[in-house]
């Protein structure tokens, strides 16, 4: 009976964990951004070189130099917050230089900014308002640089915008 009893503890024990490890680990999605309500989203081309004021919204106001923009559908935007929620987005180098090209902002229903992001394919970092918790957590240890496949799928994320400087290593930037 004590046998019969092992083997059978033995082979739900066996069974507990094959389906543990089968089963996908999704710990690196997370739903840190944008944080707030909105009813459209707009993703802009600009021309943030100028060394101040880079972020596509500053004060409120739209940045002045918009070279192109599209409305985004929803599946666009589900696409967009997909890569920017994924912890492994992160954990790449970066660099300081900031000069933003692609910025993406979060209307609400009366047309007002609620949120935005401005990316730097040069320096491999963005800035988000409000502040991306998650991004925040990881710049606290220095890794919030994008990583090799997170700056993959954002620049794949910009080209099907039809967008310039998504600054891939065969694109030259223009600066």
């Amino acid at each position: 009976m004590q046998k019969i009893l092992l083997v059978l503890l033995s082979s739900s024990l066996f069974m507990v964990a094959c389906t543990s490890t089968t089963t996908e680990n999704n710990d690196h999605l997370v739903d840190s951004f944008p944080s707030v309500e909105y009813s459209k989203v707009v993703a802009y081309h600009y021309d943030g070189s100028s060394g101040q004021n880079n972020n596509i919204i500053e004060n409120g106001k739209l940045h002045p130099k918009i070279l192109k923009e599209q409305e985004l559908s929803e599946a666009k935007v589900q696409s967009f917050l997909e890569i920017v929620n994924d912890r492994n987005t992160y954990q790449g180098t970066y660099t300081r230089c900031f000069r933003p090209h692609l910025g993406i902002v979060f209307y609400d229903k009366d047309n007002k900014p609620k949120a935005h992001m401005s990316i730097c394919f040069e320096c491999n970092v963005h800035v988000s308002t409000p502040e991306d918790k998650m991004w925040h957590e990881l710049s606290q240890e220095g890794l919030h640089g994008y990583s090799f496949e997170g700056r993959r799928k954002l620049v794949q994320f910009c080209k099907s915008l039809d967008f310039g400087h998504c600054n891939t290593e065969e694109e030259s930037d223009t600066h």
